[in-house]
């Protein structure tokens, strides 16, 4: 199935007239914690940091520490007892979730320094032209070498013929 990517534009735009939305509404950037423009960067050291704090918190305890008054302490355990059987499953399938979202971010985050370390495609392209500048120079120089050469030659075999 082929889809038809200007037809598909043509609709929305249709829909958008219709509906009478204009430039000056709402954006994706108006949206608190939203950043369209652009200026999130990516900082190899603040993701780092991030993905370890995700790596430490990603599994929930099942248990975690009660406070409280002796007797709210005791009516809080009793709760955890009763409905110990209906919440464990779900916070193991929330600790795998977890878990293999760490997991995943983990990979995301070795693929981000893979490509931030590479050289930009302006390193590259100036990389290129100076190889291209020094191997024209190399072919130069190795073309008026091998003229100096066969003109060497030719004055060797000359002498060598006249002797």
């Amino acid at each position: 199935m082929e889809l038809n990517i200007e037809a598909i534009m043509d609709d929305i735009r249709a829909e958008i007239k219709e509906k009478g939305y204009t430039a000056d509404m709402l954006s994706f950037s108006d949206v608190m914690g939203i950043s369209t423009d652009g200026s999130e960067e990516y900082n190899s050291k603040e993701f780092e940091a991030t993905l370890n704090t995700a790596n430490e918190i990603c599994i929930v305890p099942f248990d975690p520490p009660m406070s409280g008054n002796p007797i709210a302490l005791f009516i809080k355990k009793v709760i955890r007892k009763l409905i110990r059987f209906y919440i464990r499953p779900t916070v193991e399938q929330q600790n795998d979730f977890n878990a293999q979202t760490v997991r995943c971010l983990n990979m995301v985050g070795r693929i981000a320094d893979d490509i931030y370390s590479r050289p930009s495609t302006n390193e590259l392209e100036q990389r290129i032209r100076l190889l291209e500048f020094k191997l024209e120079t190399a072919t130069k120089e190795n073309s008026e070498l091998r003229s100096r050469l066969d003109k060497l030659e030719s004055v060797v075999a000359e002498r060598a013929t006249e002797e």
